[in-house]
């Protein structure tokens, strides 16, 4: 029997990590309701968790009715939970 090509063996090892991650977000945004993805793949709408995460940087993406995107990327740590909020509103100056 042939061994499966490293390609194929390599993204499995990748999918067992993160099925085994600990880490997770939880992504609220302003207004409530948005679709949200994490590095680039939908997650759902807003209040949302996003659980199996492995550690690292991620983007974290809000989406308006307008179309307009709201991003961030934040820094997980392992076994770590890590709220999010996103806002459409603009940040007041004192």
């Amino acid at each position: 029997m042939d061994p499966e090509p490293p390609c194929l063996i390599s993204a499995a090892s990748t999918q067992l990590s993160a099925q085994d991650a600990g880490s997770q977000l939880i992504v609220s945004t302003l207004p409530t309701g948005l679709q949200v993805r994490v590095d680039g793949e939908a997650r759902g709408v807003s209040p949302v968790r996003v659980p199996s995460l492995l550690p690292g940087s991620h983007l974290v993406e809000a989406i308006l009715p307008s179309g307009e995107i709201i991003t961030r990327v934040v820094e997980l740590g392992a076994n770590s939970s890590q709220v999010v909020e996103l806002s459409a509103a603009p940040v007041q100056s004192e």
